[in-house]
């Protein structure tokens, strides 16, 4: 888990971010909250669905929101939503409705999340996944190869081996 607490996120956040995030947080628009080796990352909803990571650096909180006051640098709404979440990561939400219901997404609401989002933040959060995950920017690095050499792409599994690359350019 990301060790991020309360008054960290007070610190990072303006007055008026923070209120705002917590808003965001109890109006249950935090989802797709995960946690992989201490980058929690997740989706809020806001006027569109911003994705958001934190990360507990050595000496300071790294933090990332593609809206447009996360891109400016500045710790975010979102960030604060979705950092209260990771505290208290079994609270119910209540939706719009007025219903309590848990922050879970399926396999559905990620596909329906990608392809509402504009090409070039889609490049911009596979570019960034890409530098902090090898097999990604493994993969991703064959597929250009592949496409600079005018050839068909060939599906490339995520069950290859290093040792079969020779059997992937099609």
């Amino acid at each position: 888990m990301v060790a991020i607490n309360l008054l960290q996120l007070k610190r990072l956040a303006t007055n008026r971010s923070f209120a705002r995030g917590e808003t965001y947080f109890k109006d249950g628009r935090v989802h797709s909250l995960a946690t992989h080796k201490a980058v929690l990352t997740a989706i809020v909803s806001g006027q569109a669905d911003y994705s958001v990571t934190l990360r507990s650096g050595e000496r300071e909180i790294e933090y990332s929101c593609d809206c447009p006051i996360g891109l400016e640098g500045e710790f975010c709404k979102h960030l604060v939503a979705a950092g209260l979440a990771s505290i208290e990561p079994d609270t119910e939400t209540k939706g719009k409705a007025g219903k309590k219901r848990k922050r879970a997404a399926s396999e559905d609401d990620l596909l329906a999340y990608l392809e509402r989002q504009d090409k070039d933040i889609l490049v911009a959060m596979l570019a960034r996944e890409a530098i902090e995950n090898p097999h990604l920017r493994n993969r991703l690095l064959l597929e250009a190869a592949n496409q600079s050499r005018r050839r068909r792409p060939c599906p490339v599994s995520p069950f290859h081996r290093k040792r079969d690359a020779d059997k992937w350019l099609c």
